[in-house]
């Protein structure tokens, strides 16, 4: 029997009563289990264990070369006072858990990433005021730990698809103007926990937060479909 810390990222339904659910793990990276009956109401491991980005401790049997392990035991380790109460933490932790289950690849540890998620989560759910830009610190610090950390100098202008700042703007549709550069340089540069009360509008929200998204996909070479998105857009005027 194995036993693992890990963040769940996606579940989906599986069968009459299971769950097929992909755990972001600390010592095996991403991994997928498969939870029988756990949708039966007599089960006692509980469906709401498995929401995005819910700290848990898992025991299962792993099989060698195979994909799917089989989960047999959980326990939450830091259950979250605010997350699944607040419709707006809600949805950007559910977008963030998207994102990041389609930036992580099968059995790859990335244990400095783990434990920004342990620290910055747990202060997320706590505040009250000041998280309208977390998921942005997310997708921009993840970057860090992913292995495309942006090239950040004095520079002006960002080039999303060069990874760095440029002194002069081209034709190129690549490129972040010089207010859009420095928050994203703020986002990098500045711990979430120092985060401050925002000035931003929900149109640039929005336009920071599709620059975020794009410059994953460009630096993964892979057209990220984050489903969740609308619902994080549609709420992003209430952030």
């Amino acid at each position: 029997m194995n036993r693992e810390e890990g963040f769940v990222l996606r579940r989906v339904n599986y069968g009459d009563t299971g769950l097929v659910v992909t755990v972001f793990t600390l010592d095996q990276g991403l991994q997928t289990f498969v939870i029988h009956g756990v949708r039966r109401k007599k089960s006692k491991i509980k469906v709401n264990c498995f929401q995005p980005f819910t700290h848990l401790e898992i025991h299962y049997h792993k099989k060698e070369n195979a994909d799917l392990h089989r989960l047999k035991h959980v326990s939450v380790l830091s259950p979250y006072t605010s997350i699944p109460y607040n419709f707006v933490k809600s949805a950007q932790v559910q977008f963030l858990a998207e994102v990041l289950s389609k930036c992580l690849e099968r059995d790859d540890p990335h244990p400095e990433l783990f434990v920004w998620l342990q620290n910055n989560l747990s202060r997320f759910d706590v505040v009250k005021e000041n998280y309208a830009e977390f998921h942005l610190y997310a997708l921009w610090q993840w970057t860090k730990f992913l292995g495309y950390e942006p090239e950040i100098s004095e520079k002006p202008y960002f080039h999303l698809l060069n990874a760095r700042c440029t002194a002069e703007v081209t034709e190129s549709r690549y490129f972040m103007d010089e207010q859009q550069t420095n928050r994203l340089k703020h986002f990098i540069a500045t711990p979430f926990a120092k985060a401050q009360k925002s000035d931003l509008n929900k149109k640039s929200r929005k336009t920071l937060t599709d620059a975020a998204l794009e410059y994953h996909q460009l630096q993964l070479d892979n057209q990220l479909k984050i489903k969740s998105y609308e619902v994080l857009s549609e709420l992003m005027s209430e952030l």
